[in-house]
């Protein structure tokens, strides 16, 4: 398994993290600055980046863990 951390040190209410994994398997988690665990408002994942929006300006972290897509037989 693949992982990126990121770091949001302002508090914004959307991150645009860039990974360039061309990669659309990702797993997020996603802390406050005080390290809980919360839920975003919206996920969206592209092929090299994934944005996290939240309702209300946060700052904090995400990792990202990169999963290798499935052979299809």
């Amino acid at each position: 398994v693949d992982a990126l951390p990121f770091q949001q040190e302002e508090a914004a209410t959307e991150w645009v993290i860039t990974h360039n994994r061309n990669n659309v398997n990702v797993i997020v988690n996603v802390y406050d600055a005080e390290g809980k665990a919360f839920v975003p408002n919206n996920l969206t994942v592209a092929a090299n980046t994934v944005t996290v929006t939240m309702l209300e300006a946060v700052a904090g972290r995400a990792i990202l863990l990169f999963v290798p897509a499935p052979e299809v037989p």
